[in-house]
Formats: structure tokens, C-alpha cells, sequence
């Protein structure tokens, strides 16, 4: 189970802990593979979408290490939160390329 600390933080006990950090390494590890696969493509939006998709799995991987283990402060929180926002922003643009992204970044 856990424990609250404070409005937003939670300290997990039991087994949960190891879960979590297996379900953390097999998830930034399949994702690092699955953008370099992205990264070998020919086409140039692939090769976009693999490089947002592995800062993507990247950051997200640091961002919840660091969450879950520096204790969260004034300053610790907002910088951790922001690397897994841009995280979440990374792999938006990664997964759907939206067409203002694809605008900008395939200029032909």
C-alpha cells in the first residue's frame, strides 16, 4: 500500500516499490528500443519522431526516478514535474505528429 505525504506525494510499502521499478526499467527500455527501430527509418518524419519519442522514454525514465526519489521541496518539484511534462509533450509529438509540428519541423 502507501502512505500520503502531503497533498500530492505518496510513499509506496511492500512489494509495490519493486514493481514499480521493475515496470520503470521495462518500460523506458522497450521504448528506447522501439525509437532507435523509429531512429534506422529512411523517411524523414520517422527519423523525427524517433528522436521525440527517445527524449521522450528518456525523460520520462529520469523524471520518475528522480520523483520517487528525491524528497519533492519548493524547488525539486516544479523541475521534476517540468521534465516529465515535456516528457508527455515529447511523445505527443512523437506518436501523433500533430500537423503544426509536422509544419515546422519537415520544411520541404
Amino acid at each position: 500500500m502507501g502512505i500520503l505525504q502531503g497533498p500530492v506525494d505518496v510513499k509506496y510499502t511492500g512489494i509495490y516499490p519493486l514493481f514499480l521499478i521493475a515496470l520503470l526499467i521495462f518500460v523506458t527500455i522497450s521504448g528506447v528500443l522501439f525509437a532507435r527501430e523509429s531512429l534506422k527509418s529512411e523517411q524523414k518524419e520517422s527519423k523525427i519522431r524517433g528522436i521525440f519519442m527517445l527524449y521522450a522514454f528518456l525523460s520520462w525514465g529520469i523524471g520518475s526516478i528522480l520523483d520517487a526519489s528525491v524528497d519533492l521541496n519548493l524547488i525539486t518539484l516544479p523541475i521534476i514535474r517540468i521534465i516529465l511534462i515535456t516528457s508527455n509533450i515529447a511523445s505527443y509529438i512523437g506518436f501523433l505528429m500533430p500537423k503544426f509540428a509536422k509544419k515546422i519541423l519537415l520544411k520541404e
